[in-house]
């Protein structure tokens, strides 16, 4: 079955079109281009089975540069075994490909029929070890209420180096805008750190990225992005930016959003099978936030059918209401 939107509690009667795009029926109208979110963005990838892992969190630390991956390809598979609630877990995937983005996606498994397991990426940074080699981090959290696992997948997309961020003090931020991005796709950075030292890593993280749709002249209109990086260790260093990009499948409409305000909508009986890259996209003259994602899985108590369900979390960062669309890609 296709997935459909689903608006908190109430069930939205999407129109699907070829290729499974789910849109509220009241909105229906050609989607803009889109900009993916980086920080936090998970869905579900494999089966809902915990017979599908294959690997710990210890064999995660394998060597990408052995496995040629294009856009969509899983390049490593774990099962986080059983995770009480709130509990997290550390993956790593250890000499990453410099013209590639990574995306974690992740399949919770145990849902009971009076208890969903969901599963989230927390925060993902980037590493230069003093060797020189650069690995990529991403913490996982249970975020349920009940113990489970998750089935993890992770995925490279290829991209671009877009710019340097020049050198950053340890807890220092700063700010970048990708201006005039491509449209019609989902968008995910990457970070390259250098500059370690004999004994001391470089370490980098994305701690935010908006989204703004503007006027460019009289009558084109553009998307960009911004982002902070942050540098997470203990050195002053700096790195190299990349951005990747998938495009955009499914989109919907969010609704009308106060400033400062934030809503959670998700996408339901999204096939096991399929990971997706989750974003926002502003209506013209209004910025966004994808603030978070996460996924899980539920048990339907009438047959003991499991259900997969992709949740999303925008946030208006502008001084006036906004509107604008969920999107998902599949990868």
């Amino acid at each position: 079955m296709r997935g459909t939107c689903r608006l908190h509690s109430r069930q939205v009667p999407p129109r699907l079109r070829a290729g499974g795009t789910c849109r509220e029926e009241s909105t229906m109208r050609r989607s803009l281009p889109v900009l993916l979110s980086v920080v936090l963005s998970t869905v579900a990838v494999v089966g809902l089975h915990s017979s599908a892992a294959t690997a710990t969190p210890a064999a995660a630390d394998a060597t990408g540069r052995a496995a040629a991956a294009s856009s969509g390809t899983v390049v490593h598979r774990w099962f986080t075994g059983t995770l009480a609630a709130g509990a997290t877990t550390n993956g790593r995937w250890r000499n990453v490909v410099t013209d590639h983005a990574f995306h974690v996606s992740l399949s919770p498994v145990g849902a009971s029929t009076s208890n969903a397991c969901r599963f989230k990426v927390t925060r993902v940074w980037n590493e230069q070890r003093p060797e020189g080699n650069k690995d990529f981090w991403y913490t996982i959290q249970n975020i349920g209420s009940i113990a489970c696992a998750a089935n993890v997948m992770v995925y490279m997309i290829p991209g671009a180096i877009v710019r340097s961020t020049g050198g950053i003090a340890p807890g220092g931020t700063k700010q970048f805008v990708e201006s005039a991005v491509d449209d019609w796709k989902i968008y995910r950075l990457g970070l390259l750190p250098s500059g370690s030292t004999s004994s001391d890593p470089c370490k980098l993280e994305v701690t935010r990225v908006r989204y703004t749709h503007r006027f460019q002249g009289d009558v084109a209109t553009v998307f960009d992005v911004a982002y902070e990086v942050k540098n997470v260790g203990s050195i002053t260093c700096q790195g190299d930016v990349v951005l990747g990009s998938t495009p955009i499948e499914h989109s919907w409409s969010i609704g009308a959003l106060a400033p400062n305000s934030q809503r959670t909508e998700h996408w339901n009986n999204a096939p096991a099978a399929t990971a997706f890259v989750p974003g926002v996209q502003p209506d013209l003259g209004c910025e966004l936030e994808l603030t978070g994602s996460h996924d899980l899985q539920l048990i339907d108590s009438s047959n003991g059918t499991a259900e997969r369900e992709v949740h999303l979390t925008a946030k208006n960062v502008d001084t006036k209401t906004c509107d604008g669309k969920y999107t998902l890609a599949s990868i």
